[in-house]
């Protein structure tokens, strides 16, 4: 007993020795850097990632284990390992499961340091900065740290009304007719915004009768614009830079007594309390004659190869920089990680490389896209990762894309045309800091989450539940929250 005790001694100083004086690894080589996203994990996704793991394996020192959840669980499931203290190295935040969030539960690893000090194999010594503009790390700064990287790419979205062109023209939709009048609507202009659902009313009845077997629309709720979102519940007002409650603004009201309108007369379908408000799959949104979507340069050609046919789109909004627009799509480094250095590096390279990039994103060459002449790709249908391209704003820096065939080859210049030309919000650079109003945020987020299929879907008559609603925000502390954002926001605007 004494020789083992003694073996096992002279081995543990030996690797202790090891680590400590000779430089070897400290991670075991079975260790992968593990990256969790959303959405359905592609047939061709081990043939892709050997190739992805060809690049990044020399660099890192490890592999890369890129891991599926489907869409509808994967905020529930990421607050679920953040809250046991599950160890992996990134994960998607933004509009499926909010950056600033997850930052505030402590579910995210501070990387400000290494940022600057990202050391490459070859001993390059690179920053951030040199792959990304500053602008996009300056957004995700929260509470004056960086947990995360905004994935490059277009930021000033206007939204949309989009319809297959077919079913268009087969209903006789007068999809600009309801552009002119969105567009005319301003800041609480009620009466605008009524002649706008007037419109938008007729024309789905049109649809209602022309084509019974789709779903008329996809519910939403149009009935805030020119103001921009806070937090749950709140907005601003850039025009008085006051920030104010949502519910109780005519236009919000104006727009969830339509959607029950919408709903009575059957434009919404009867389970959408259950079914939800968002399409996971082509085949779900084949279901639906109108739904609001997002535009950016080279959208119709997207589109069209998803779909199959050509779209019309109607807009709803002109091109907007918001101050949290930069975060909706995001690679955020996991509070649990063992390897933050191999994360940040990945993130560097993943808008850098554009190899790599390319290849997470669109697959192998002659198994998953050709390459036309002019330098287009098109994808090869059924070969298991097609469509993945589609979504590249999940993966990092989308200028460094190949031109889907059908888009114009400038695309990408167009849309950091777009993105420059876009106004901007006035409140850009403004986080509010809302750790010790966590308890508040969560019980609004409570409310706004039981009252949903009512106001948002439209499944019941506002005045039934309304008073209520508005009641059950204030003892949730909603007014307390938007005095502290507005506390916050003016000390913001004087320092500017």
């Amino acid at each position: 007993m004494k020789k083992i005790l003694c073996g096992v001694l002279v081995l543990s100083i030996a690797f202790t020795a090891c680590l400590g004086l000779c430089g070897c690894s400290k991670k075991a080589s079975n260790e992968a850097l593990v990256w969790y996203t959303f959405g359905d994990k592609p047939a061709g996704h081990d043939a892709v990632m050997e190739k992805v793991n060809a690049i990044v394996e020399p660099e890192l020192g490890m592999k890369l284990d890129l891991q599926y959840i489907d869409s509808a669980s994967y905020a529930q499931k990421m607050k679920m390992k953040m809250a046991s203290g599950e160890e992996y190295d990134l994960l998607f935040t933004g509009y499926v499961y909010d950056y600033q969030t997850a930052a505030s539960m402590g579910g995210l690893y501070d990387i400000t340091e290494l940022l600057d000090t990202i050391e490459m194999k070859d001993g390059t010594k690179v920053k951030m900065s040199d792959a990304i503009e500053d602008y996009y790390i300056q957004t995700a700064t929260y509470n004056g740290k960086v947990y995360g990287i905004p994935n490059a790419q277009v930021i000033s979205n206007p939204q949309a009304l989009v319809m297959e062109k077919p079913v268009a023209d087969e209903c006789g939709v007068d999809m600009q007719g309801l552009e002119d009048l969105a567009l005319q609507v301003k800041i609480d202009d009620v009466d605008s915004l009524e002649a706008y659902f007037i419109k938008l009313t007729d024309e789905m009845g049109k649809i209602k009768q022309t084509r019974p077997d789709l779903y008329t629309m996809l519910p939403f709720l149009f009935g805030t614009p020119g103001y921009e979102n806070m937090v749950n519940g709140l907005l601003l007002n850039p025009e008085t830079n006051e920030i104010v409650i949502q519910a109780d603004l005519p236009t919000y009201q104006l727009a969830v007594d339509y959607v029950n309108k919408w709903y009575a007369t059957g434009y919404i379908r009867e389970d959408v309390a259950s079914a939800g408000a968002s399409t996971s799959s082509i085949e779900e949104k084949k279901q639906y004659a109108v739904r609001k979507d997002g535009w950016k340069p080279g959208m119709e050609a997207i589109f069209e190869s998803q779909q199959g046919v050509p779209p019309v789109y109607s807009m709803l909004t002109e091109p907007f920089v918001g101050r949290t627009s930069a975060l909706l799509t995001m690679t955020s480094v996991g509070a649990e990680t063992k390897h933050p250095e191999e994360a940040v590096k990945l993130i560097y390279m993943l808008n850098s490389n554009e190899e790599l990039f390319n290849l997470l994103c669109w697959g192998i060459e002659g198994v998953n896209y050709t390459k036309n002449a002019d330098g287009t790709i098109k994808e090869i249908e059924n070969s298991g990762y097609n469509k993945i391209g589609q979504n590249a704003w999940k993966f990092g820096n989308q200028f460094n894309s190949y031109v889907l065939e059908g888009q114009s080859l400038d695309v990408w210049e167009e849309t950091k045309n777009m993105n420059d030309d876009a106004e901007k919000s006035v409140a850009l650079g403004f986080t509010p800091y809302l750790d010790e109003f966590s308890s508040e945020i969560a019980n609004i987020a409570n409310v706004e989450s039981e009252y949903k299929a009512k106001k948002d879907f439209g499944t019941v008559k506002r005045e039934e539940y309304w008073n209520e609603y508005r009641q059950k925000l204030t003892q949730a502390g909603i007014e307390m929250v938007r005095d502290e954002i507005q506390k916050q926001y003016d000390e913001f605007l004087k320092s500017k």
